[in-house]
């Protein structure tokens, strides 16, 4: 549902409400119209929701990247354990990490692609333009 009023839009969502900027004239007192705002509103809404999926993988792949030393500092024998010729370390930090890598931007995409079609959904239920 959204709510309208003379100096501003806002978009209330199930669990985010983004308040709007009131109406500003662009040139000699050329106003935008509501649709041009709600535009503006959902890219803003979009950005908002894939600003905060960026920092929780972001936080998960720092976590990956301080985790291993301190692994190796914490767990040193488990760590200098040989497998194929490879310490676990050197596993871990030469091999799996660029498939772990893969998997946190298949992650990202694939939520973002999902935030994006249920806010399409959300748009097309209230009736504003996609």
């Amino acid at each position: 549902m959204a709510l309208q009023n003379i100096k501003g839009v806002s978009i209330v969502s199930k669990s985010l409400t983004i308040p709007r900027a009131p109406v500003v004239s662009r040139e000699k007192g050329e106003r935008k119209t509501v649709r041009e705002m709600h535009q503006e509103g959902y890219l803003k809404f979009v950005m908002a929701r894939q600003l905060r999926l960026s920092i929780s993988l972001f936080g998960v792949f720092v976590l990956i990247l301080t985790g291993l030393p301190l692994l190796n500092y914490c767990l040193p024998q488990l760590l200098n354990y040989r497998i194929m010729g490879f310490t676990v370390s050197w596993l871990l930090l030469g091999v799996l990490f660029y498939p772990i890598t893969w998997v946190v931007a298949f992650i990202y995409v694939k939520k973002s692609l999902q935030m994006e079609q249920q806010i399409v959904q959300e748009v097309k239920q209230r009736g504003g333009a996609t």
